[in-house]
């Protein structure tokens, strides 16, 4: 398996570790996130194995379920190129990974820390969900003037090592409080 068979935000695994690349290099090198570490490393291509993100299986509603939503009032809200968005009766939010959610759900985490995301449960890494509370309130619009809120999110995530997400008014949500969130962190 040569190099060109990998891309940057492929999941792997080595030795039992499940990381995520984050760079190709030449001569059959990667560099790769192991999940847990703060800084990547470099792997050789042969001792590497994809992941697959769906490996567990089952339909998008089913790895909701095996995340913790409830079966009797999970019902679908979104859906987009990347995942499907689910909510039941805790109001709680199940995004299902058609692509590797990891990166997000550890954006996710850090901005929830700081008020600039719904509350962070937790990333299940065996279904590729990241879970979250439901941002009730408006969805903002090119009127919220939102690039100061976004400049501070840049700030905190370039500090937290993490790229930068897309800037998309409807990705932020504006609580009933007058804070603003951002729930939705593509990058």
């Amino acid at each position: 398996m040569n190099g060109d068979s990998f891309k940057v935000g492929d999941r792997i695994s080595e030795k039992g570790k499940t990381g995520t690349i984050v760079a190709i290099h030449t001569k059959g090198t990667v560099d790769v996130m192991f999940d847990g570490m703060d800084y990547p490393k470099r792997r050789q291509v042969r001792s590497v194995r994809r992941v697959n993100p769906n490996h567990k299986g089952g339909t998008f509603e089913q790895r909701a379920i095996a995340s913790g939503a409830d079966r009797r009032s999970l019902r679908k809200v979104g859906e987009g190129g990347e995942s499907v968005v689910f909510t039941d009766k805790s109001k709680k939010v199940y995004k299902v990974g058609k692509t590797d959610l990891y990166n997000e759900g550890v954006a996710l985490a850090v901005l929830a820390s700081h008020d600039y995301a719904p509350r962070f449960y937790g990333y299940d890494k065996m279904n590729n969900v990241i879970i979250r509370d439901y941002a009730q309130g408006r969805i903002g619009g090119w009127r919220d003037d939102l690039w100061g809120h976004y400049q501070n999110i840049i700030k905190i995530l370039n500090a937290n090592e993490i790229s930068r997400p897309e800037y998309k008014e409807e990705s932020f949500v504006i609580l009933p409080d007058g804070r603003v969130h951002m729930f939705d962190v593509g990058f």
